[in-house]
């Protein structure tokens, strides 16, 4: 069976913003299981999704804040950087567009600002939306999704030859954006979709979901973590004679299912495939709808380890393991990214044997 395709990391020097966030802190527990020396910048005062390591450095502060930023790439001088820092949520930003451009497009620009003037990184890897929606479509262009979309348009241009010379750069400095899906598993922020719907099984009430026919590209978060780490590494392996920049989609016809869709196989794998359902009655003439343009892009990537059911099963595991015993988080989460890396591990050997059959036919 392969080894672990991240071994690469041991001994590097990772610095991951928005380490206490959802994918952050399931990245940064996985990372900080390959020997990296992980350093975290993250706002206080938030519990982590997945719980932190003793091991991890963290600076608290905002990445808004430009000086604080440059102080902490300076103290820890990473090899990579993982931009993961930001505010997620569509309704917070539609009701507050100017903290969300602060955090997603300013944040952006000076984590990258601050890498470029950094000898040591390498290799800088952002978070971007699952897509470039069409922006003459009404609608389609909201606060969190312009912010995302100027932020990678920003990454693009601090990885231009021109300002990393201007920068006085003597190695490049490499630049990735990963667009993933819809992200599901071990989210505990409250008005998320999963979390709204083990809300509703404890209280005994319907579950209320609005536009059940949107068909949406969902993804395990440790499916992003794993093209995240991927790509911070194979971009500070890169040459360094010329700077590059590369976006990444992670998402794969597979994965496309509508939100009503999407909860009944989770309720399904909670054990109450009959419990109900509240659509409001504005949604309930809707059809079906799908992503924007370019957030069902294909993945030029192997695919994700587990498919849309083994998704939503091991989200649903992940959930009723930390409600039985809210102490056993650390446990549940360490089991999954076990189980995890043993199916990628298995699915490489088995995407290899193939490859490698193939070329023996004539």
């Amino acid at each position: 069976m392969p080894d672990e395709p991240l071994s690469g990391y041991r001994g590097r020097r990772v610095l991951i913003t928005g380490h206490n966030g959802f994918v952050g802190s399931w990245t940064t527990r996985r990372l900080d299981g390959l020997g990296a020396e992980v350093f975290g910048f993250s706002r206080s005062g938030r519990q982590p999704h997945a719980p932190m390591s003793e091991g991890v450095s963290v600076t608290f502060g905002d990445v808004s804040d430009r000086a604080t930023v440059f102080e902490a790439m300076e103290r820890y001088r990473p090899d990579i950087v993982l931009h993961l820092a930001a505010q997620p949520l569509v309704s917070e930003a539609v009701a507050d567009p100017g903290t969300t451009v602060r955090a997603n497009t300013l944040g952006t620009a000076h984590v990258l600002e601050a890498a470029v003037r950094t000898a040591t990184v390498r290799s800088v890897v952002l978070m971007g939306t699952p897509g470039e929606p069409d922006q003459g479509v009404e609608d389609a262009l909201d606060p969190y999704t312009a912010s995302k979309t100027a932020g990678a348009a920003l990454a693009a241009g601090f990885a231009h030859r021109a300002t990393q010379r201007a920068a006085g750069r003597r190695s490049a400095l490499h630049v990735r954006v990963v667009r993933p899906g819809v992200i599901l598993g071990g989210d505990l922020t409250p008005g998320r979709l999963l979390p709204g719907v083990i809300d509703a099984l404890n209280s005994g009430s319907p579950v209320r979901i609005s536009r059940p026919g949107h068909r949406r590209p969902w993804q395990h978060v440790l499916d992003v973590a794993q093209e995240v780490l991927s790509a911070g590494l194979a971009a500070a392996g890169a040459p360094s004679s010329a700077p590059s920049f590369e976006i990444r989609n992670l998402t794969q016809k597979s994965s496309l299912a509508t939100v009503q869709h999407l909860v009944s196989t989770f309720l399904r794998h909670w054990g109450k495939p009959e419990w109900p359902m509240e659509i409001p009655v504005e949604d309930q003439l809707a059809g079906v709808t799908d992503p924007p343009a370019g957030s069902a892009a294909p993945s030029s990537q192997g695919g994700p380890v587990w498919d849309l059911d083994g998704t939503v099963a091991a989200a649903a595991w992940w959930y009723r393991a930390v409600q039985e015993d809210p102490t056993a988080r650390a446990r549940a989460t360490d089991r999954q990214i076990h189980l995890y890396a043993s199916d990628l591990r298995r699915l490489a050997a088995s995407r290899a044997a193939a490859s490698t059959e193939l070329r023996k036919e004539p």
